[in-house]
């Protein structure tokens, strides 16, 4: 039996693989490719989830990367702020086991470790979206239940439901 210490979250995330027609060149684009005429989705304005989506695909690219890789955004973030404790035990509860010290730079790769064996899975996916859209681009996007001022909605609502798209939950 596992038991928690400290901090435990009830929050989930969820990762999203999306394959868009093309790379959008503004958050005007991405809202015409995910919402078509739509201007409200779920109680927002569609443009301004596509503003959201468009800087995470900024983000990508200029990480100069044609796939981009699993949560990477993620382990960056671990390694600018130095502080892996927090970003794991919200991002990855399932990663931890008990009496592990997520502030040991040892556990660090630990879980690192795990979340590469874990990208061999999204891979699987990505190969298969490269062979039924081959002029499509693809790009990847995790949320959580607690994404700011989106709250779930990112995680929950089915932005991406114009889209080909494939979802892995990590509740």
């Amino acid at each position: 039996m596992k038991i928690r210490k400290g901090f435990v979250s009830n929050s989930s995330s969820s990762s999203f693989i999306v394959v868009f027609p093309r790379i959008p060149k503004s958050a005007k684009e991405v809202q015409e490719m995910m919402f078509k005429d739509m201007k409200e989705h779920a109680g927002y304005k569609t443009i301004d989830i596509a503003k959201t989506i468009f800087h995470d695909i900024q983000c990508q690219l200029n990480d100069g990367k044609d796939t981009p890789k699993f949560n990477k955004k993620i382990l960056d973030c671990i390694e600018v702020n130095g502080e892996p404790e927090l970003i794991i035990k919200k991002f990855f509860p399932e990663l931890i086991d008990e009496n592990e010290d997520v502030s040991d730079p040892d556990m660090y790769w630990n879980i690192h470790e795990k979340i590469t064996k874990m990208q061999d899975g999204d891979q699987d996916v990505i190969d298969d979206f490269k062979k039924k859209y081959p002029k499509g681009k693809i790009f990847y996007f995790t949320f959580s239940d607690d994404c700011g001022k989106w709250g779930a909605m990112l995680e929950h609502s089915d932005i991406f439901h114009n889209l080909p798209y494939d979802c892995e939950s990590h509740h």
